[in-house]
């Protein structure tokens, strides 16, 4: 993809939230073109479903666009608001409609409401689709300027057969190292354009303890260089799963190649057996976490085979008599972990330790985090409980 080209995922795309939003509309011509349309009210109190379904399908086949319902137009030049629709919202009926009448069902699309009184606009954001093509009514459309057009065959195959990995530059996934932590990563999969400025908006029916998706939300990212991966600590995975279809939604807006790109991701952690785990250097660490521990675990079992197998060579009639080296040597058969492999998630989930003793720790021995040179000071300043935790399962090793 060059300088200059748009993703063939994302949309681009004016925002239409409020009233004067779409009183622009009329007030500056604002003509349909490839990525908007405009409909009559009566596209949904007439129930037209085929004029609804063909134009969020030929979106989501194309590069994406908008959909706003309760503009007159005419030759693709807006006239006026027609006041919208009346009655109660009809929000979740469209959502019903596309879902349940599209093949396979496009779920790359949010549906707005934009009160008017009694009355209410709708205003459809269709993203292009990663499952494309889509098929309504047994035809595959697309946009072709401002009209959608059944596909030619070779069209649909072109569709078909494109990188799916390619399709945009944001990924979004979330995974499970060793099936114990949740884990929510972000990727530029573009090879030489950066994502910048991006902001998130995320939403889930779960309970999570840590405040990473908090600070994603309020701070957003300046920028994600190209082909990295950030990864985001959600909490532990059987925790979270005890809600029954845990769901998360990610709503990205970013800045790539000079256009306003907005993407929406619906996760369903349920489907966490199909999803790719990543493993930058950062969550590699994490991943060792379960292998060591299940490592410490075998080494303990065996040197207390070994107590046991000793204990009975050395016992005569007045009781036990065990050297003092055999003790050491016993007590050096479970190997301690590096505690510089871990940080404070790490910390907190092989001690079961607080998250604030935790990060204590990790602001001591990983050096990730900067080195000040007093580190055995600040350590022998924890709770003796604490330290005695610790070095019963890592090498306390100072510099």
């Amino acid at each position: 993809m060059g300088k200059g080209q748009l993703p063939k995922r994302g949309m681009q795309s004016n925002t239409y939230r409020a009233l004067k939003d779409l009183e622009s509309i009329v007030t500056n011509a604002i003509p349909e073109g490839v990525a908007l349309e405009y409909k009559a009210s009566d596209i949904v109190t007439k129930k037209s479903i085929e004029k609804l379904c063909k134009t969020i399908t030929a979106f989501a086949n194309s590069a994406g666009g908008q959909f706003v319902v309760g503009v007159d137009a005419t030759n693709g030049v807006p006239m006026r608001l027609d006041g919208g629709v009346p009655g109660p919202s009809q929000r979740d009926w469209i959502y019903q409609i596309v879902s349940s009448r599209t093949s396979p069902p496009i779920e790359s699309f949010e549906v707005f409401e934009v009160p008017n009184g009694g009355s209410r606009y709708y205003v459809i954001d269709v993203s292009a689709s990663s499952l494309a093509p889509h098929q309504f009514d047994y035809k595959y459309y697309k946009r072709r300027g401002p009209h959608s057009e059944p596909m030619e065959h070779y069209e649909i195959e072109d569709v078909r057969s494109r990188p799916k990995g390619g399709l945009a530059p944001l990924r979004v996934e979330i995974g499970t190292v060793q099936e114990v932590m949740l884990l929510l990563t972000l990727k530029n999969d573009h090879s030489a354009e950066a994502l910048a400025n991006l902001k998130f908006s995320i939403t889930h029916n779960f309970k999570t303890e840590t405040k990473g998706l908090e600070t994603l939300t309020t701070r957003g990212l300046r920028s994600i260089r190209p082909g990295a991966e950030l990864s985001f600590y959600l909490g532990i995975a059987n925790d979270v799963l005890r809600t029954s279809d845990a769901e998360l939604t990610v709503v990205a807006e970013y800045d790539f190649l000079g256009k306003k790109v907005k993407e929406t991701f619906r996760l369903f952690l349920g489907d966490l057996r199909h999803t790719a785990i990543v493993r930058p250097p950062e969550v590699e660490a994490m991943k060792k976490l379960a292998e060591k521990v299940d490592e410490l675990v075998r080494e303990t079992k065996r040197a207390h085979q070994e107590y046991e197998h000793f204990l009975q060579k050395m016992i005569d009639g007045t009781g036990v008599r065990l050297s003092h080296s055999t003790v050491t040597a016993l007590q050096g058969k479970a190997a301690l972990l590096e505690p510089e492999d871990f940080d404070w998630v790490g910390y907190r989930a092989i001690l079961d330790i607080s998250s604030d003793d935790a990060r204590k720790l990790q602001r001591i021995f990983n050096q990730r985090f900067g080195g000040s040179g007093d580190e055995r000071e600040r350590y022998e300043k924890l709770p003796a409980d604490l330290r005695e935790r610790f070095e019963k399962v890592f090498k306390l090793r100072f510099e």
